[in-house]
């Protein structure tokens, strides 16, 4: 699922629909690159849920990506 479309400002999904999507086991992981630390400030939606994956979950390092477990609450 392309979170936020293709430059993160689209409204889609939320970060509560996301949420409900991760709460319910219709998405399993969430993956990001590490160096994501500096997103740009147009990219909104995307930003806010990344926000909420990383406040909610540890990651796992695989290189230059971060491999979040949504399951592993």
């Amino acid at each position: 699922m392309p979170v936020g479309g293709f430059n993160g400002s689209v409204p889609f999904p939320t970060v509560t629909q996301f949420n409900d999507y991760a709460r319910t086991g219709q998405i399993r992981y969430y993956i990001t690159r590490s160096d994501s630390q500096d997103i740009s400030a147009e990219a909104g939606f995307a930003d806010d849920v990344t926000a909420w994956v990383k406040a909610n979950f540890t990651p796992r390092i695989i290189g230059e990506v971060e491999l979040y477990d949504l399951q592993s609450r």
